[in-house]
């Protein structure tokens, strides 16, 4: 199971650059983006709100294996647009679902 076998375009950053996340979205078209919130030297609410900034309405999740519910309704409220955190560890299934509900939601609202 995965996004490209449903017809979603799918990018994995290169290593090494604490931007790569934020470029990997700028050299392909990518329908979401998915990052942890704590990689080393990289803040994933930066990369999320660089994205989103550079592409207006793009969905993305935040995976954190820290946050609660308090801490997740914070962090929302840091974020624009189409946004859901999931708290790890997560299974590929729950990862997959989240993401096509964002898209759904996002089509929905382009109709």
């Amino acid at each position: 199971m995965n996004l490209g076998a449903r017809g979603r375009c799918t990018a994995l950053p290169r290593a090494g650059s604490p931007s790569s996340p934020a470029a990997a979205a700028e050299e392909e078209e990518v329908d979401a983006l998915v990052t942890d919130l704590s990689m080393p030297g990289v803040d994933g609410l930066a990369v999320i709100r660089g994205a989103q900034e550079r592409y207006p309405g793009l969905p993305a999740v935040l995976l954190t294996g820290y946050a609660g519910d308090g801490a997740a309704l914070a962090v929302a409220g840091l974020v624009a647009g189409s946004f859901s955190l999931l708290r790890k560890p997560i299974h590929l299934k729950d990862l997959i679902d989240r993401i096509e509900s964002l898209l759904a939601v996002r089509e929905n609202a382009a109709e």
